[in-house]
């Protein structure tokens, strides 16, 4: 089976098991450490994620990579929360999001706005997001967005 063909069957089944459980699914992604593949899954609710749904996430996802077998390498599993500072990759990730407080850099500024902030998330559409700053509200073209993050002031 090819690796983008496996992919897509695993995020389908995991979020399958996200709603079964109770959550949403968040984003699936793959790294190759050590010459082993790490698979992983991240579910998210606005209450918080706990160990055991974790877990039984993972004892599911598990029983089912291994009857599909989709790798001949040998992997690792792991299924988290998306964590403090989750990397907001797609339309999904990004939409969970609106209301939250993000940090966005993009490639160059634009005239709508800078090289670099922090704001609230309030729009999302395929185009563009939108993100207010205090007094400030910028429009941002999604395809110059080099990386967007969750951002949390301690």
């Amino acid at each position: 089976m090819k690796k983008k063909q496996a992919i897509k069957l695993i995020e389908a089944k995991a979020i399958e098991l996200a709603n079964k459980h109770g959550v949403e699914f968040f984003n699936l992604d793959t790294v190759t450490k050590g010459g082993s593949m790490i698979i992983s899954v991240r579910v998210y609710s606005p209450d918080g994620i706990d160990h055991d749904t974790c877990y039984s996430i993972h004892q599911d996802l598990d029983q089912y990579l291994d009857e599909i077998d989709p790798f001949e390498e040998q992997y690792f599993l792991e299924v988290s929360s998306p964590g403090l500072d989750a990397k907001l990759n797609n339309t999904h990730t990004l939409n969970l999001c609106i209301g939250k407080e993000v940090k966005f850099n993009t490639y160059v500024a634009g005239e709508t706005w800078p090289k670099t902030a922090v704001g609230i998330l309030t729009e999302v559409n395929k185009d563009n997001i939108i993100v207010v700053s205090g007094a400030e509200t910028y429009k941002i073209d999604r395809k110059m967005i080099s990386s967007i993050r969750l951002h949390f002031s301690f």
